[in-house]
């Protein structure tokens, strides 16, 4: 790994507000590499929290584009637990680097981490032309099942209530398993069997929607793992296998 950290950020405008993207360029040619939306979780700092996993994936010959959901890094505007905002605002800033970077737009996933992998979720199914392959790992996927089982979590169920208010219309946008119809690339399902943020059972009811409707997909329940789950053994037991299946 080089020591000099190369990359760029983007801030572009969208709806009176501005989205964040970091772009960090593969190790071969950026332009003929592909190329992996990283989406964060729940953090501190946005993309810029996950800038050591995508300097790890550049090594393995990936662009990385790491966008900051609406109020996380430079992203303004509040937080809105994914709501339709931060989705088209990541969608706009995403393609902006794509075409700005000249980068092959046959070769991009997108692959999400917690509150990043419900985000990835609803790009697959309403941006599903920008994609060739997803990974969903630790989401939820059906928010009102999610916020009735946070019992033991007041902290996320307080943030859930804060920032989507509750209404049937906003559960609703942040539930991508009810759009599954549109998905168009194949994706991959992680989740640890002892997430105590987020129950597994919405990731396998996630899977028995996409057997309903004859999608292609991998599952995984991976058993004694919790929510945060990462490092060399899950890169290269799952996630690179998948992404050379799917973009290379």
């Amino acid at each position: 790994m080089q020591n000099i950290i190369s990359f760029e950020q983007f801030l572009r405008p969208h709806k009176g507000e501005k989205f964040e993207a970091l772009f960090f360029p593969s190790e071969s040619s950026p332009e003929i590499s592909p190329t992996i939306v990283y989406i964060h979780g729940y953090n501190t700092f946005g993309a810029w929290d996950m800038i050591y996993p995508a300097r790890v994936l550049t090594n393995f010959g990936y662009n990385i584009i790491l966008p900051s959901q609406r109020g996380f890094g430079y992203s303004n505007g509040p937080r809105d637990y994914y709501g339709p905002k931060t989705i088209s605002g990541i969608a706009d800033v995403v393609q902006e680097v794509i075409q700005k970077k000249n980068l092959n737009q046959k070769k991009i996933a997108v692959h999400g981490v917690s509150r990043g992998a419900s985000v990835a979720a609803l790009l697959a199914v309403h941006y599903p032309k920008l994609w060739k392959a997803a990974v969903f790992q630790s989401g939820a996927y059906d928010l009102q099942k999610n916020y009735q089982w946070e019992k033991k979590h007041p902290m996320i169920k307080k943030q859930i209530e804060d920032e989507t208010g509750l209404s049937e219309e906003a559960m609703r946008d942040r539930s991508p398993i009810f759009d599954m119809k549109t998905l168009a690339c194949p994706v991959l399902i992680l989740h640890g069997e002892d997430d105590e943020n987020v129950p597994a059972f919405l990731s396998r009811e996630l899977a028995e929607e996409l057997t309903r409707l004859r999608k292609p997909y991998s599952f995984h329940i991976l058993p004694k793992k919790g929510h945060k789950m990462s490092g060399p053994e899950l890169r290269k037991k799952h996630i690179l296998p998948f992404f050379r299946e799917n973009l290379n």
